[in-house]
This record gives structure tokens, sequence and C-alpha cells, in this order.
């Protein structure tokens, strides 16, 4: 779902994400922003709105690169 601003160069959404484990396959709240910097890069800040029993850092870079991709590819609201 995405949250409406009226800054043009920051999106805002919210989501579950569906974090598949070595051995379990949990669902995490999150809700990340894209911005757009002047030089047309794309940053991209994750936050949990909950908890998972694995290192942060590996999921946090899946994630960036998937949404990057949906974002690329049209499929974000």
């Amino acid at each position: 779902m995405r949250d409406e601003t009226f800054i043009y160069y920051r999106k805002t959404f919210l989501g579950d994400a569906v974090i598949e484990l070595p051995l379990v396959t949990t669902t995490v709240p999150i809700e990340f922003v894209i911005e757009m910097s002047p030089l047309g890069t794309k940053t991209i800040d994750i936050e949990f709105k909950g908890s998972f029993d694995y290192p942060l850092l590996p999921v946090l870079k899946e994630l960036k690169e998937l949404i990057l991709n949906e974002d690329y590819e049209g499929r974000l609201p």
C-alpha cells in the first residue's frame, strides 16, 4: 500500500515481507521509502515493524534489490 505525500521525489510504502529462511518462512510487516536524489539515483530505507530471528544485513540487501527491481518494472503502486 502506498502512502500519498506531497513530496514528488519520495514514495512511502507499507507492506508485508515474506522472508524464506533456511528452516522457516516468516512474514514481517515493513515500511519502506524510495527517494530519488537530484542526480537520479534511488535510495531505499526499510523499517521492520516486527522481528525475526536471522541476521539483518542479508535480508536488507535482498529486499532492497527486490524493491528496486519491482519499482523499475512498474509493479509498485
